[in-house]
């Protein structure tokens, strides 16, 4: 009797051990299966960072290659902002000079319209 209990006991032991095993197993199934979909999935982002950093190259590659352009576009601007000073300076001084010249013909016409007016002042017809 005693050995029919510890062969009961001990078939109920690796019973309930043998239902463990099978949790354990389920939950390792259901771990694996997660670990797959999250393995997946970073071997997406992967390939995405890889297209991502492929384009960037690509970019930096032309920007390289355009560097030496906007250097000499940004020279070439510096030199046509300089032209357009001198020009603006040339025509305000220009302005200036023309004003100066009016401003003498004008004084001029004055001068002679009094002459003109004492002459005739003078030498009534």
């Amino acid at each position: 009797m005693e050995i029919e209990k510890k062969q009961k006991d001990l078939t109920s032991q690796v019973e309930e051990g043998i239902s463990k095993l099978h949790t354990t197993e389920d939950n390792l199934k259901t771990m694996t299966q997660d670990w797959e979909g999250r393995v997946k999935e970073l071997n997406a982002k992967e390939s995405q960072l890889r297209t991502a950093t492929t384009a960037m190259n690509e970019y930096k590659t032309k920007m390289d290659k355009c560097e030496p352009q906007v250097d000499t576009l940004t020279k070439e601007l510096a030199k046509v902002k300089d032209l357009v000073a001198s020009h603006q300076k040339a025509v305000a001084d220009l302005e200036e000079k023309k004003n100066s010249v009016v401003k003498g013909m004008q004084d001029e016409i004055l001068a002679l319209k009094e002459k003109c007016s004492k002459q005739d002042g003078e030498n009534p017809q």
